[in-house]
C-alpha cells in the first residue's frame, strides 16, 4: 500500500505585478532606489504563507507526499495590455520576487515541483523564459518532449488517476453563466479524449480567468478552475468591474485506492471602506 499524495495547484501568482505577489521587504533597484509593497500586497502575501503553512499541516495529518504545480502565469513583465502596474522591467528585479515568492512553497520541500507555461504577454514571449528560468531554480520536473524545465501541457498518473495540467482555461465572467462555461468544458475535454480513443484525465485543472471553477460530477472528466494571487489591475477593472478576484489554490489529495478529495483555499479581499457623508 502506498502513500496518500497531497498535488497543490497554485498559478497567477503575476510576481513583479504591482497587484501581484511581493515580499514584505521589497525590492531594491539598481539604481539605490526601492520597491515597498502596498497594503494590499502585504495581505496577499499573508495570505499566501498562511496557504502553505496550512498545506504543511494537510500533508503532515495525511501523512502524504507532496506534489506542486504551478499552473502558469507565475510572473509578470513588461507592458501588456498598456499596463503600468507593473514593479521594474529589470529582469534582476523580476527574478529577486519570483524567487522569494516560491522559496515559500520551496521550503516544504516537495516530493516534485512541475512548472507550466503561461500567457505569452506576462511571462516573456513565447519561449516563457522567466518561467523557465525560474522552474530551473526551483528544480522543477523537466519536460520529457523536449526536456524544457516549463511545459505547455502536463498529464500526471497518481495512485490511479489521470491528472491533466493546462493554464489556458474557460470560466463565465457572470456568476450564473460561470457553471455552465466549466461544465461545458469538463464535456469537451472528456468527449475528445473519447472521440480520439484516449484514455480520459480524471481531473483537469485550468488557470488563467482568475476565478474558481469546479464541474463536479456533470461528465466523467472534472475540471477543477484554479482562483489566482492577483489583485484586480486597471485592465480588469475596465474587462470586468464587477467581478470579485478570488484569491488562493485548489489541493488534491488522492489516496492509495484512488479515491480523492478537491478542496480550495481561498481568501477574500475587502471591500472599499464606505464613507458616509
Amino acid at each position: 500500500m502506498g502513500r496518500p499524495v497531497l498535488v497543490v495547484i497554485t498559478s497567477d501568482q503575476h510576481s513583479c505585478s504591482t497587484l501581484g505577489l511581493c515580499p514584505p521587504e521589497g525590492v531594491r533597484f539598481d539604481d539605490g532606489g526601492r520597491y515597498a509593497p502596498s497594503k494590499a500586497q502585504l495581505w496577499l502575501w499573508d495570505c499566501w504563507t498562511d496557504f502553505w503553512s496550512e498545506v504543511k499541516a494537510i500533508r503532515q495529518k495525511a501523512n502524504a507526499s507532496l506534489v506542486c504545480v504551478y499552473n502558469g502565469d507565475a510572473t509578470d513583465g513588461g507592458a501588456h495590455h498598456g499596463t503600468t502596474q507593473t514593479v521594474s522591467s529589470d529582469p534582476e528585479v523580476q527574478n529577486y520576487i519570483a524567487e522569494r515568492v516560491f522559496s515559500v512553497p520551496r521550503a516544504l520541500r516537495p516530493k516534485k515541483s512541475y512548472m507550466l507555461r503561461g500567457t505569452a504577454v506576462h511571462v516573456g514571449g513565447d519561449s516563457a523564459p522567466a518561467e523557465t528560468a525560474l522552474a530551473k531554480h526551483l528544480r522543477c520536473e523537466r519536460d520529457p518532449e523536449n526536456d524544457s524545465w516549463a511545459s505547455w501541457h502536463l498529464r500526471l498518473s497518481i495512485n490511479g488517476r489521470i491528472l491533466d495540467f493546462q493554464h489556458h482555461g474557460r470560466g463565465g465572467s457572470r456568476p450564473w453563466t460561470s457553471q455552465n462555461v466549466v461544465s461545458a468544458l469538463a464535456a469537451h475535454i472528456w468527449m475528445e479524449h473519447k472521440l480520439a480513443g484516449l484514455p480520459h484525465p480524471d481531473l483537469a485543472f485550468r488557470s488563467h480567468v482568475h476565478r474558481k471553477g469546479d464541474s463536479y460530477d456533470a461528465f466523467p472528466t472534472r475540471v477543477i478552475v484554479t482562483p489566482a494571487w492577483q489583485l484586480k489591475t486597471s485592465f480588469v477593472h475596465r474587462i470586468g468591474p464587477e467581478n470579485i478576484a478570488d484569491i488562493g489554490g485548489a489541493l488534491c489529495l488522492i489516496q492509495p485506492d484512488g479515491s480523492y478529495e478537491i478542496t480550495f483555499k481561498t481568501y477574500s479581499p475587502e471591500l472599499p471602506a464606505l464613507r458616509p457623508l
